[in-house]
């Protein structure tokens, strides 16, 4: 080991703890410097409570702070140890956002259902059912202006087309002399009617896919937050299971710890019923000796999305 290692080592150490390691140094002619990055390769432990097996998996955080040494090895500078420690955890919740993300986007089929989410999207999901009856006819029709003007909520239903269109599946058609304007079905919407003959369905999955596409959009331009909790409790289930790798089994009183921890839930009464909505839709199940356990179908999508888009370094 160079001198140089072993004394960021020692510096490392003694001012930030054993979760912090330093990179390779690297010498600046033009300033005549050493300069250190700082990572960590941080420790998560997952339990399975039915085996008892415990996993450690590591997160791989990098330029989380640097130390600078002049050229006779001294520490002329260097990222305080309380910014280092802000900056991990802002890593862990950057994390801890992106699983929910590829929960909600694995789940999506199953929160397309869920009550509270059908019952605050009820305007999207009546043009929904538009689309989809008019996507099975044998001549698709258009959802034309006037028959929206007709509608309680019209503006809202135009912002919902307006996001349908984003995602291919309504095409704007403008008016002219001769016709109406309205919406047509987009190229989106006619390949999924390929592959379904029920409108019912059809809703379904244009429900799933709008969820899935758009939930940062529902959430932050039309203030939809019903589902977050549904998201929550979800993800304090898969967010373990993507960094163990496999599916684990939890108990009720460990998953309603970690939504009190993570997500400051208060209600035992509130978990216990959204949980009873995830298990209804297929999103969770309670195997035969009382031990919630996720799908594995649904896991082995998260586990793909995990792999392609973590960016814990940005």
């Amino acid at each position: 080991m160079k001198p140089v290692d072993e004394i960021v080592q020692k510096y490392v150490v003694l001012h930030y703890g054993d979760l912090i390691r330093p990179d390779k140094a690297n010498y600046d002619e033009r300033t005549k410097s050493w300069r250190v990055g700082l990572r960590s390769t941080y420790p998560r432990i997952v339990d399975d409570e039915e085996t008892s097996e415990r996993r450690v998996r590591f997160l791989h955080l990098s330029d989380l702070g640097v130390v600078t040494l002049n050229d006779k090895l001294e520490v002329t500078d260097a990222t305080s140890s309380e910014a280092c420690d802000e900056q991990l955890g802002h890593r862990i919740g950057l994390w801890r956002k992106i699983s929910e993300q590829i929960v909600t986007s694995g789940c999506s089929d199953s929160l397309a259902r869920i009550a509270e989410g059908i019952h605050v999207l009820n305007p999207l999901k009546l043009v929904l059912e538009q689309l989809a009856k008019a996507a099975l006819t044998s001549s698709p029709t258009m959802i034309r202006e006037s028959k929206i003007e007709e509608q309680d909520r019209r503006d809202r239903i135009r912002e919902y087309l307006g996001l349908l269109q984003e995602l291919g599946i309504v095409r704007k058609v403008d008016s002219n002399d001769t016709s109406e304007g309205g919406y047509q079905i987009g190229n989106k919407l006619a390949m999924m009617s390929e592959r379904v003959d029920d409108s019912k369905l059809l809703t379904t999955i244009l429900m799933s896919h709008v969820i899935r596409e758009r939930y940062s959009t529902l959430r932050q331009v039309f203030l939809i937050t019903q589902l977050d909790p549904f998201i929550q409790l979800a993800n304090c289930y898969y967010w373990p299971a993507l960094e163990a790798g496999e599916l684990v089994r939890a108990t009720h009183s460990s998953l309603w710890l970690k939504c009190q921890l993570e997500y400051d839930w208060k209600s035992d009464w509130d978990f216990e019923s959204k949980l009873s909505d995830l298990e209804r839709q297929g999103a969770l199940k309670e195997n035969e000796k009382g031990y919630i356990v996720g799908d594995e179908a649904l896991f082995t999508n998260m586990r793909e999305r995990a792999y392609n888009d973590v960016l814990l370094n940005p």
